[in-house]
């Protein structure tokens, strides 16, 4: 009885220190020496306050870190966020966290180990090219949130998007989406994905994120509508047309496509000529290239040539859209 007593006020001391938000310092003897013991019901709650203390509890990363190799998956998880909290001693805790990612994926150990910033990308690019799908995932989950921070990881990436996984290529095709610019370097593999797509989730995939990555990829898609492959051609003609991509650096490429044999693909060219001046979605929200006169110049003779067109569809989108630029101008 006075050792089930002795614990329940051990165990109320250290939930009141909790309301001190981590004001604590002249208790962190005490709380490390916690740690030793094994006992769930002291360590979850003093692993609670460390939390709290973030850097000043760095002196007890070493007794934290024993609780990574613990069985019981909420209590690594616990560790694991209690270590990214502080964030101190990567020497020490991007190796353990790293082992915890490969055993088993965890996705609050990848985020414990983002939290280090530069020094963690070492450790996740050695996570993408040799760990299971679980401890990918963990990675390619927690890393897309860094946004261009991440752009040491892109190389890996790259690799993952020719993989044999359908869901982490994808995975990893939209956090080089969350990039953005700074992961450029994959413009001509997912140009590659738009022209040969295993699937067609992938190849939509890779389109989406194509328009992210900025003025490379604006180049790669030109390059793609005049591409001798026909699959090319239609693929980067619906990148721009189902993405609203301003398209008035493409409309030289785009005249070849307005008198295509496919009257699909003229159709899908009225919709990316149009798109150089305007917003599909919403005809009053207008691009700068609308007051261009030269821009407008090409845009009206493609449309103008278009309204005779043979099949309804192409005539239609072609009449829609030069109604909004006689409206407009």
């Amino acid at each position: 009885g006075d050792v089930e007593e002795d614990m329940r006020v051990r165990i109320a001391a250290i939930l009141a220190l909790r309301t001190m938000h981590g004001d604590c310092l002249s208790c962190l003897d005490a709380l490390r020496r916690t740690l030793m013991e094994d006992s769930y019901d002291l360590v979850n709650p003093t692993l609670g306050v460390l939390k709290q203390m973030g850097q000043r509890a760095a002196p007890a990363v070493p007794d934290i870190l024993r609780w990574l190799d613990e069985t019981d998956p909420r209590l690594v998880d616990r560790t694991a966020q209690t270590l990214g909290a502080i964030r101190a001693r990567p020497d020490l805790v991007l190796p353990a966290l790293e082992a915890v990612i490969l055993r088993r994926g965890s996705d609050d150990a990848a985020r414990a180990m983002a939290a280090y910033g530069s020094p963690a990308f070492e450790y996740a690019a050695r996570i993408l090219s040799e760990g299971d799908e679980y401890a990918r995932y963990s990675i390619l989950w927690t890393f897309a949130n860094l946004g261009e921070k991440a752009a040491p990881i892109v190389p890996e990436l790259i690799v993952l998007i020719d993989g044999e996984d359908p869901d982490i290529s994808s995975r990893a095709i939209g956090t080089l989406g969350f990039i953005g610019p700074k992961a450029a370097a994959a413009v001509p593999t997912l140009m590659k994905r738009l022209s040969y797509g295993e699937t067609v989730q992938r190849a939509k995939d890779a389109a989406k994120t194509l328009m992210r990555l900025g003025p490379r990829a604006e180049e790669a898609l030109l390059s793609g509508l005049q591409s001798s492959h026909e699959t090319t051609r239609r693929q980067s003609l619906r990148v721009l047309t189902h993405f609203h991509v301003r398209t008035a650096f493409a409309l030289d490429a785009l005249g070849p496509l307005t008198r295509s044999k496919d009257a699909r693909i003229r159709a899908d060219a009225m919709d990316a000529v149009g798109a150089a001046l305007f917003d599909p979605r919403e005809p009053q929200k207008v691009y700068p290239a609308a007051e261009d006169p030269a821009t407008i110049a090409k845009v009206r003779a493609l449309l103008e040539a278009a309204v005779e067109d043979p099949e309804e569809p192409v005539r239609d989108r072609a009449t829609r859209y030069l109604d909004w630029l006689n409206a407009r101008h």
